[in-house]
């Protein structure tokens, strides 16, 4: 039978199913199957986003053979081919990356990925599964306001669990960053609190190194100089005036992942607690867009291997 380029509903009825199935697999503890459901869930549904836009964008590039998938994928079925050759769910992740985002913990959405496909072997705890469980449904719930698509019809009688697992996970991920911030504050006073206003504002002004993924950014706990790891992403916002112009433009935003102080010894370790900690999850970048363009091939491997 020759194949034919997957629908929105398709992709979206498929990752329903898939989704109800991790959530059964949650009740139930059976934590394999946990993954195997929801990261199926989720590649449907990133698939559905990136179709929405264009099925050409769920080509792969750079394989041998996939001339024929994106001849399909471009509405251009003859001669017909048997196999059509799609991303896999890591880039399907990456690529709409570039056109929403998600407050997915991205190095939970990792782990998650990696035992569904056997690279890794985790002895489950209850925290281990409901950071990866918070992971997938704040991935999903982005995915469904990509698409405009309702929670409630997605979800179904499984809402009132999920919003209930995101509510406690987010009281657990707010007491712990208080906590992280009340140590950082104690470890700096018994440090430097014997210092003289001078020299104690001269420690916080020390700046630290930085690279291309990492940018400076005021500690909460201490108010010294910080630094965030995370990735510069272009943003656009472009509109036609009254007289047929184009007006707008393009810029630079830095979106932290993690974030360190070598005063205080403050490390939040993911997006959400970059938040919870009060800092802004979206920082100015120095870069403009074409700078960030221009990293190439390194800063694209760097990112998937890292950060991803």
């Amino acid at each position: 039978m020759p194949a034919k380029v997957p629908t929105v509903d398709e992709l979206y009825d498929s990752s329903v199913g898939f989704a109800a199935g991790a959530m059964s697999a949650h009740a139930s503890n059976s934590h394999r199957r946990l993954a195997v459901d929801a990261v199926t869930a989720l590649e449907h549904l990133l698939k559905a986003c990136l179709v929405n836009r264009s099925p050409v964008l769920l080509v792969e590039l750079g394989r041998d053979g996939n001339w024929s998938s994106l001849r399909v994928l471009a509405g251009i079925p003859d001669p017909p081919v048997e196999v059509l050759r799609t991303i896999s769910v890591r880039e399907a992740l990456k690529r709409a990356d570039t056109f929403f985002t998600s407050p997915a913990a991205n190095i939970d959405l990792k782990l998650l990925i990696d035992l569904r496909d056997g690279v890794v072997h985790a002895a489950f705890d209850e925290a281990v599964e409901e950071r990866l469980l918070v992971a997938f449904v704040k991935q999903a719930d982005a995915c469904l306001s990509d698409l405009g698509r309702e929670r409630s019809a997605f979800w179904g009688d499984q809402l009132s669990v999920i919003d209930a697992v995101i509510a406690d996970a987010s009281d657990k991920a707010l007491q712990r960053v208080q906590v992280k911030i009340a140590a950082a504050k104690a470890h700096f006073t018994e440090k430097f609190g014997k210092l003289s206003p001078e020299v104690l504002a001269a420690v916080r002004l020390v700046s630290p190194v930085e690279d291309d993924l990492e940018l400076q950014h005021a500690c909460p706990s201490c108010q010294s100089v910080g630094l965030g790891t995370g990735q510069h992403d272009v943003e656009d916002d472009y509109e036609i005036d009254h007289e047929g112009d184009i007006q707008g433009g393009s810029w630079v935003v830095f979106r932290p992942e993690s974030f360190t102080c070598g005063v205080c010894g403050l490390r939040l370790t993911s997006a959400d607690e970059i938040r919870l900690a009060g800092i802004d999850p979206e920082w100015e970048s120095p870069l403009v867009p074409q700078e960030v363009m221009d990293y190439g091939e390194d800063y694209k491997d760097y990112m998937e291997d890292d950060h991803r």
